[in-house]
């Protein structure tokens, strides 16, 4: 295997190259997710978690970061001994020091928590949920991705109920509601483990999703977290969308033939102030992704003004076959008739909203 030298933000890595991205491959790297690294370092580095936890390491570009960038002090996982030496190799060549373990991610015999636990695998990461909150401190962090996203979104609904235990959705907004399977499955699994969750930062981007969540085993956080999960209602006929329990009516004004998908994350999935002081990171940073990662902070730091799943404004022009209109002027109609409105970073096309269909129908018409 051939091997480069690379560098992400402060810190140097020597990473594996290859041609194809594949589980076969002897360590893994992907050059791609550096994004989504840049925003978990602005992450670290805004709530500064004494310790931090990697349950599935490959190279180490995650834990070597938040050593260096972050410093925290880091146990750095991985079952491949290859990928332990490369660790290792990545330590010494930044000239920090780490943790390296060489253990199964799903059964890890510590007794030890941790102030934040990554878990950033290549698929789903339903079957590391259980060591990552049993790693996890009260009070602390967990950060988990998922890249089985045509799975989530609705491309195959056996494989999202299998493995998330939830009905996917094809729809226009089918990446929210699919982020939003996944942080229902993340609050599930937490449950289990007697914490609730509160989403700190959770995003879509390219081939990926990601939830940073705050764990908290208070009665009260328990029961909140309870309470956000719930279905959606999706109507086919006029395109309305909203949450509701199990056992509620979910008929739609319109008669329209109306589709439910979940158990799924019904409340918010970031935080304002979070999403302001990752953004004052990552602008005082050298980022290679710093431009990306602020557009992608700052859109969903907007979108936390509704619940409510976006809308697609080609769908719905063309659901009720008008014209396209401008999309500032859409929101700017919205805004004046006293209702919430942003643009989002699931689609450059999507708003969101809390206003009605029929209310944004009477903008298009």
């Amino acid at each position: 295997m051939r091997y480069e030298t690379v560098t992400e933000g402060e810190t140097m890595l020597k990473v594996p190259v290859a041609d194809k991205l594949t589980k076969k491959n002897e360590v893994f790297y992907n050059p791609v997710m550096e994004l989504d690294r840049d925003i978990t370092c602005a992450f670290l580095k805004t709530v500064k978690p004494a310790d931090y936890l990697d349950l599935l390491a490959a190279c180490g570009a995650r834990g070597v970061r938040a050593i260096v960038e972050a410093g925290c002090q880091a146990t750095l996982n991985d079952l491949n001994p290859m990928a332990s030496k490369l660790i290792k190799g990545n330590l010494a060549l930044n000239g920090v020091e780490g943790e390296v373990t060489g253990l199964d991610a799903r059964c890890i015999p510590s007794p030890r928590r941790y102030d934040i636990v990554d878990v950033d695998p290549f698929g789903p990461p339903v079957e590391f949920m259980d060591s990552c909150l049993k790693h996890v401190r009260n009070k602390g962090h967990i950060a988990v991705t998922a890249t089985d996203t045509s799975a989530l979104c609705g491309s195959y609904p056996n494989a999202c109920r299998r493995k998330y235990d939830a009905v996917p959705l094809r729809t226009g907004y089918y990446n929210e509601l699919g982020l939003r399977i996944l942080t229902g499955f993340i609050a599930r699994s937490a449950l289990r483990h007697g914490y609730g969750i509160t989403v700190k930062f959770a995003h879509n981007s390219r081939h990926f999703m990601r939830v940073i969540a705050q764990v908290d085993g208070r009665g009260g956080a328990v029961r909140d977290t309870l309470k956000s999960l719930k279905y959606i209602t999706h109507c086919h006929k006029c395109l309305e969308r909203g949450y509701i329990l199990l056992g509620d009516d979910h008929s739609c004004d319109c008669a329209g033939n109306v589709s439910v998908a979940g158990r799924l994350w019904s409340e918010m999935l970031a935080d304002k102030k979070t999403c302001d002081a990752m953004i004052t990171q990552i602008m005082e940073n050298p980022f290679n992704c710093r431009k990306d990662a602020v557009r992608i902070c700052e859109l969903v730091k907007g979108e936390q003004d509704t619940r409510k799943p976006y809308y697609d404004l080609h769908k719905l022009a063309s659901k009720l076959k008008v014209c396209v209109p401008r999309q500032d002027d859409v929101m700017n109609g919205l805004r004046d008739a006293g209702f919430k409105v942003s643009r989002t970073h699931y689609n450059p096309r999507g708003l969101k909203t809390d206003a009605s269909v029929k209310d944004i129908g009477r903008l298009l018409e």
